[in-house]
């Protein structure tokens, strides 16, 4: 027999002895009998069939806060488009764009200079994400 099966022979053999080993401890651990040995070949118990069920659903937790760790360290390449009325503009645009542009410096921001009635009609519209307007008082807007 070659060199390189008998390697290959002994590291399977090796990664079912630690597998084993492993799996002994995991009994161990957890103060269960993990198959059924009476049986041929092999079965799990009733306690490590749920375990297992359990262990997948954990899986599948642990993969979706992966994904959201992913997500949430995504850098924003998006849009934003905000209405302001004409009044306000000058005074709260610059402060405003330049502290969210250093945290999220892949948005671009379109600025909307109008009126607050045309600022509400293009935020029913969708043309806009948010507006900054004055509201006679008295008078509510809700969506």
């Amino acid at each position: 027999m070659a060199l390189s099966c008998k390697i290959k022979i002994l590291a399977n053999t090796k990664n079912r002895t630690l597998d084993t080993l492993q799996i002994q401890k995991l009994g161990d651990l957890l103060r269960v009998k993990l198959f059924d040995r009476t049986q041929q070949p092999v079965v799990p118990t009733k306690i490590v069939r749920a375990i297992i069920e359990k262990a997948k659903l954990l899986l599948e937790d642990f993969q979706q806060i992966k994904d959201m760790a992913h997500l949430a360290k995504e850098e924003l390449a998006s849009e934003l488009n905000i209405g302001i009325i004409t009044t306000l503009a000058p005074y709260l645009i610059p402060k405003l764009i330049a502290q969210f542009s250093q945290k999220h410096p892949g948005v671009k921001v379109t600025i909307w200079e109008e009126t607050t009635s045309q600022i509400m009609t293009r935020l029913k519209q969708g043309v806009i994400d948010c507006g900054i307007v004055s509201i006679p008082r008295g008078r509510e807007y809700i969506f």
